[in-house]
């Protein structure tokens, strides 16, 4: 793929990496916290007037409902900036942000963190980039649950992770998932069995094979398209 089509590829997936470059200058001017794995920085429903640099670990956005069904939006590595949605709308927040891993936070007043943007315009253009980034996964997100079936969709994430992560190899490409089907089934909007019962038929079809856990050999590429974009 061509420098441009990756970006296309890469900025549909729930995944956001767009680093706040320098951000590190300012860390002096933040509030550092640990939060341990699966606990909560933001919790859905709470009203923040804080942001937060994510300096190590790993976080995901996600929907709960009173059902207890989750709809994962994203997630976000260290170096980003994260909190910003329910930061800058004023509303409480319609996800939770939740601790992938322990992770190392830095927390932001308003006025501080408006001093910083406002002062260095390089962080105005980052902000603008990792919003436009969310609501194009999001939107994607929409067009999937909105007239793709479950196979196309599982077959677009699978395809479009193998184009950014995949490894090519004697069997084929190599994709190395650190995700379970819960979680593939919550980006996807279907129900887990259903996610186990793709993966099964496109192995099945000669699409792909799984080899040790969590790594599936993609072995027909193509056709692995053709599911997803066809």
């Amino acid at each position: 793929m061509t420098g441009s089509e990756d970006y296309v590829s890469s900025s549909l997936l729930p995944w956001i990496d767009i680093k706040a470059k320098n951000f590190k200058n300012f860390m002096n001017l933040g509030v550092k916290k640990i939060y341990k794995k699966n606990s909560a920085i933001v919790e859905q429903g709470e009203k923040t007037d804080s942001i937060f640099y994510l300096s190590k670990g790993k976080v995901k956005v996600l929907l709960l409902t009173t059902q207890g069904e989750e709809k994962l939006f994203w997630y976000a590595s260290e170096g980003n900036i994260i909190g910003d949605v329910p930061f800058f709308h004023f509303y409480p927040s319609n996800a939770s942000i939740i601790a992938e891993e322990d992770c190392e936070v830095y927390i932001y007043d308003r006025n501080t963190f408006l001093n910083i943007l406002h002062t260095n315009p390089e962080f105005a253009d980052y902000m603008l980039n990792i919003m436009a980034r969310k609501i194009r996964v999001l939107v994607n997100q929409v067009q999937d649950i909105s007239f793709n079936n479950p196979t196309k969709r599982i077959s677009k994430l699978l395809y479009l992770l193998t184009e950014q992560f995949g490894r090519k190899s004697e069997k084929g490409t190599e994709l190395k998932l650190d995700i379970t089907h819960k979680e593939i089934a919550s980006i996807t909007c279907v129900h887990r069995v259903t996610v186990t019962n793709v993966l099964s038929n496109l192995k099945n079809e000669g699409v792909i094979k799984k080899s040790k856990l969590g790594t599936i050999i993609i072995i027909d590429k193509n056709k692995l398209h053709k599911y997803a974009f066809d």
